[in-house]
């Protein structure tokens, strides 16, 4: 398997490559949702960077965040083209949007969907891979059954997967989260995450009891490298890239040891890995399938480093700073002909041919030596504090000659040297084009509304009333009340859309898309899709599908993308602000969040259950920051949990300011709001009414 080594700054990368890393992954600040390797602009860091992984035969992976906007879309798109260009040998991304149009961009570099591109089981890794994705890196958060599945049913698509084998772990699943610039009321997105939930804690609503932040103990695969390799990952990596440089040594250190030997790693070198790095203690009940209260990583007290450690973390510094791994074979030659200069040559592994030559040998005599075969080859083996290893030597020599040491190291030298710079420039890129993007201003008229609810519950005629174009209710809901969504039949406007589930896994999948294809019987023909993973099923099964907010439409890119996959309307990002929803091109209609909870993130480890003990819709649970604010917490289907905003997005005393955006629909989302709450919501945004609801917020799109 190989190895991969997330790396937050120049020493981080050659710690990591000089610790046995095959490939580390990267990031531009503002461009990935990792700490940052590189400021904006710093290309000559970056080539420095790539081209010593090259010498060293490690490979480069740029990681590029969700592009938000048309703007930022541009941004990422150049920042590939010039990063593969020096040398990037992948591109990692999460935009559905931005991975079609790097395919065709740059179509000999391989491409890689990050664990937030959406990908929840085979369907949404084969729907990727038809457009060009080779490589999915799976969510954490899955276990073990559900990571064998998605590769069985994969098989043949060429696919690789990457799971992550030790790190910090997000909470949030497949690390999707708004928390970040919602929740800590904090204008415009954010490049990388603070941790907000972390300083939040668990608050039982019932009891009064306080418990632990939403941090979570770091994953560790160790004792399941074997397991991994059996079930078809080709990668595993180390996270961490906001740690120190000794952490990307340390661990790429342990795990090269245990994938070259086959054996998982010691229990001494985890031990201080977790003790150095891991304070909470690390954990594989993810993979193991037992997800609980016990990840919680609770509150650490900050701890000086103990002597031992200090020390341990010094001579891993002092080791890859001090010199160079020996990480490269190469094949040396060596000729000795009497009255012509020496020569040596070396190849590598890439067919790469390096030669240099010397002085002239003289006659072996009284106080010089003869250069025998045996001490020639000898010397060729001498490639300390180079990149290289001599895998293999021959040497042609004439008897009778002499030839000082320090001449055939300088020579050694210099073919070595030459060598690198064979190996120092970047591979030619092949470059293709943008697709096209033809602009589409979308609605000229006066934007209508949808409706989206958790609970049957939250129905009533008098809502039904308003007429909105859409009502968004959840596929078990439905299932369960069919009769209550009979009113908004009757008022000759609304269509009903069934909402999936946020997770709909291969173990699952079966009997979800079996309960949606029963609504046939009720003339129900519209899904709402919130991941890659349900397009390809619901499609199939010949609904009419519509994006829901978490595939975190931002450009015109993705939603030219979404419309060949067959979407028909999609919920634009609540991240984007007005001007950039005026220059989107409207491949579809395009519906805005306009009022409610927001959904921040979507927890496998289910909230609910650490704090109550039980996982019921009855156990009202809440997040509470340091500032006072809570945060809903709702159970979602399969002991799944939600967190929202502590505020409610408002928008309805400005809504000339959305007239003329092209905008097909304003969507407002039912969260926490009884039956009568919603209709009187409904009327203040047809102003009929003068209705202010508590705790709101504008949101971003004025920020």
């Amino acid at each position: 398997m190989e190895l991969v080594a997330y790396a937050g700054s120049a020493e981080a990368i050659r710690a990591a490559v000089a610790n046995g890393a095959d490939a580390v992954r990267v990031g531009f600040a503002g461009f990935c949702g990792f700490a940052s390797s590189f400021e904006p602009g710093a290309w000559s860091a970056f080539d420095a960077a790539a081209e010593y992984c090259r010498i060293r035969g490690a490979r480069v992976y740029l990681s590029l965040s969700r592009p938000i906007s048309d703007g930022g879309f541009a941004q990422s798109a150049e920042l590939a083209l010039r990063a593969c260009r020096a040398g990037a040998d992948a591109v990692s991304a999460d935009d559905l949007g931005l991975l079609r149009a790097l395919r065709q961009l740059l179509p000999g570099v391989p491409l890689h969907a990050e664990a937030s591109a959406g990908v929840q089981d085979s369907s949404g890794a084969s729907l990727l891979a038809s457009i060009g994705v080779s490589r999915i890196i799976l969510p954490h958060q899955l276990p073990r059954a559900l990571i064998g599945l998605i590769i069985q049913r994969s098989g043949g698509s060429g696919l690789e997967f990457e799971a992550c084998c030790y790190g910090p772990q997000c909470i949030a699943y497949g690390g999707t989260c708004r928390m970040e610039p919602f929740a800590a009321g904090k204008a415009g997105a954010s490049g990388v995450c603070s941790g907000p939930c972390s300083e939040s804690c668990l608050h039982n609503a019932a009891s009064k009891e306080s418990g632990s932040g939403l941090r979570l103990k770091d994953l560790s695969l160790a004792p399941h490298l074997g397991e991994l390799a059996a079930l078809g990952i080709t990668a595993v990596s180390v996270a961490g890239a906001e740690r120190r440089p000794e952490y990307a040594a340390m661990a790429a250190g342990i795990f090269r040891r245990a994938l070259d030997s086959g054996k998982p790693p010691s229990e001494h070198d985890m031990e201080l890995l977790r003790e150095a790095f891991s304070p909470a203690g690390a954990t594989a009940a993810f993979f193991e399938g037992k997800p609980g209260g016990d990840m919680l990583a609770g509150k650490i007290a900050p701890k000086k480093a103990k002597g031992k450690i200090k020390t341990v973390l010094s001579t891993v510094r002092n080791d890859y700073m001090g010199g160079d791994s020996q990480r490269v074979p190469v094949l040396m030659y060596g000729e000795l002909r009497r009255g012509a200069e020496v020569r040596i040559a070396v190849s590598d592994d890439r067919g790469n041919t390096a030669a240099a030559s010397g002085p002239v040998p003289e006659s072996a005599g009284p106080g010089k030596r003869e250069l025998t075969p045996a001490i020639f080859k000898t010397q060729l083996f001498n490639t300390l504090g180079t990149p290289y290893h001599c895998a293999g030597a021959k040497a042609s020599i004439e008897p009778g000659l002499y030839l000082p040491s320090a001449d055939i190291s300088r020579v050694r030298r210099e073919a070595l040297s030459r060598l690198s710079a064979l190996r120092r420039a970047a591979p030619s890129v092949s470059v293709g084009k943008l697709p096209e993007i033809i602009k589409y201003e979308g609605s000229g008229e006066k934007p209508d509304l949808t409706f989206s609810v958790l609970k049957a519950s939250q129905l009533s005629a008098q809502l039904a009333g308003t007429k909105p174009k859409v009502l968004y209710i959840p596929l078990s809901e439905l299932k369960a009340s069919p009769a209550s969504v009979t009113p908004f039949w009757e008022n000759g406007v609304t269509s009903i859309c069934a909402v999936l589930p946020p997770v709909v896994s291969d173990a699952n999948a079966i009997d979800v898309y079996r309960d949606l294809h029963s609504l046939r019987d009720m003339h129900i023909d519209e899904v709402m899709v919130n991941s890659v993973s349900q397009i390809t099923p619901a499609r199939v099964l010949g609904f009419k599908l519509r994006g829901g907010l978490n595939l975190n439409v931002g450009n015109s890119y993705t939603l030219k993308a979404l419309k060949e996959q067959g979407l028909i309307s999609a919920l634009l990002s609540p991240e984007l602000k007005l001007e950039h929803i005026r220059e989107l091109s409207k491949y579809i209609d395009t519906e805005l969040p306009a009022y409610g909870r927001l959904p921040l993130m979507v927890t496998e480890n289910c909230i609910i259950r650490c704090s109550a003990g039980i996982c019921a819709c009855e156990a009202a649970q809440h997040l509470r920051d340091r500032q006072g604010r809570l945060y809903p917490v709702i159970r979602a289907e399969g002991c799944r949990s939600v967190v929202y905003s502590p505020d409610k997005l408002f928008i309805a005393g400005r809504l000339k300011d959305f007239e003329e955006l092209g905008l097909w629909c304003l969507h407002l989302a039912f969260t926490t709001e009884n039956a009568k709450e919603c209709a009187s919501i409904a009327g203040r945004y047809l102003l009929l009414n003068k209705y202010e609801p508590n705790s709101k917020s504008k949101g971003l799109y004025y920020a």
